[in-house]
């Protein structure tokens, strides 16, 4: 299976928290599933962390890079064909790094880990 992160659910993961559903855990953790981290979360958490609203422990592209290492997280790339997606999405919710998430998700047929319920209004598919 393939799944993508949202930003926050990548946080968990990688600071072990306890927030962290116990399914979302088991299927990064596997091995068999590739999982996913858009670049645009790379560059939400970023900014969180310029405004002192995340507090990382080691710099972001650190973070990553060792999970990539352990855990084969790949990056997605920001693609022209998930902006067309984003054309057709309702304006159900207006927060536009979860917006890109979705149309990423719908786009690559992608399953979102996510907790948030604003993205369980679109017609994408969920795991938490």
């Amino acid at each position: 299976m393939k799944y993508l992160l949202d930003s926050l659910t990548f946080l968990w993961w990688c600071s072990d928290s306890a927030k962290l559903s116990r399914r979302a855990f088991d299927l990064i953790k596997n091995r068999e599933n590739i999982v996913c981290l858009s670049l645009l979360s790379v560059r939400e958490i970023q900014i969180k962390s310029q405004l002192g609203l995340v507090d990382l422990p080691i710099p972001l592209i650190e973070i990553y890079r060792q999970q990539r290492d352990e855990h084969h997280f790949q990056v997605l790339a920001i693609e022209l064909g998930h902006m067309e997606a984003m054309v057709h999405l309702p304006n159900y919710h207006i927060d536009p790094f979860d917006r890109v998430l979705i149309a990423q998700a719908m786009a690559d047929d992608l399953t979102l880990v996510t907790q948030n319920p604003n993205m369980a209004k679109y017609p994408v598919k969920i795991v938490w």
